[in-house]
């Protein structure tokens, strides 16, 4: 009878287990799709803002309204902010003389600002936290390649967002800015995206955190228009007609 009793506790804690270990993976799994979900940037912020540049390059007969980026890093990796940023979007519009970009953060990137500025509380993750502004890189001396690591010889160029357009998605904040008169032409070195605590922002310092999302030795990728950057673009169009 004993030894009945014995099995038969041990088949309950075997299905228990079992039971256990089904809902965790199940579990896992979840907390997985979640992830991937919520990481996902909303279709809003991805479309491309037309304004009035935009528009005038796309109405254009005699210049093709085109656009490129190049696969860059996506993310901070420097010590100083490695994780913390993201640029998950860059169209690079010529005829438009504009950059656009998607900018990303996430709460636990507030939670290190609260440690790296030794802050009494930790800022709201609804402010507005963060400068970001794109810097240009341009060879004074393009017949000598080899002294660009001279300050002397590269020029540096800030440009400042025309447009933002902010959403929020569960643990991220994003940010799509429009720069606008920007010209990346065969002196261009590179195209950089710095970003400051909007409360100590000292440009002759280091940057909080620095993105490259052009440099003139990467290969250009085309960018592809979607659906709704179509939309966006003849929706725009067809307003100017009115």
């Amino acid at each position: 009878m004993a030894t009945v009793r014995k099995s038969l506790a041990f088949r309950r804690l075997s299905t228990i287990l079992k039971i256990m270990i089904v809902a965790f993976v199940i579990g896992v799994n979840i907390l997985i799709i979640w992830r991937m979900a919520s990481s996902g940037d909303p279709k809003e912020i991805r479309t491309l803002m037309v304004n009035d540049a935009t528009l005038k390059a796309y109405l254009d007969p005699e210049v093709p309204f085109e656009g490129y980026y190049q696969e860059q890093n996506t993310i901070t990796r420097t010590k100083e902010a490695y994780g913390y940023f993201s640029v998950t979007q860059v169209v690079i519009l010529p005829s438009a003389h504009q950059v656009q970009i998607v900018f990303r953060y996430n709460r636990s990137t507030v939670k290190h600002l609260q440690q790296d500025y030794g802050l009494e509380e930790m800022p709201s993750f609804d402010e507005d936290l963060y400068d970001v502004t794109l810097v240009l890189t341009e060879d004074l001396t393009p017949e000598d390649r080899g002294d660009n690591q001279d300050p002397q010889t590269i020029k540096l160029m800030r440009y400042y967002p025309s447009e933002v357009k902010k959403e929020q998605k569960s643990v991220y904040q994003y940010r799509r800015l429009v720069f606008d008169q920007v010209d990346i032409t065969e002196d261009t070195i590179g195209a950089f995206v710095d970003v400051y605590y909007n409360r100590d922002i000292r440009y002759e310092e280091s940057a909080y955190g620095t993105l490259c999302i052009y440099d003139d030795e990467s290969e250009r990728k085309t960018y592809v228009f979607s659906k709704r950057d179509m939309a966006a673009l003849n929706a725009a169009a067809d307003q100017n007609a009115d």
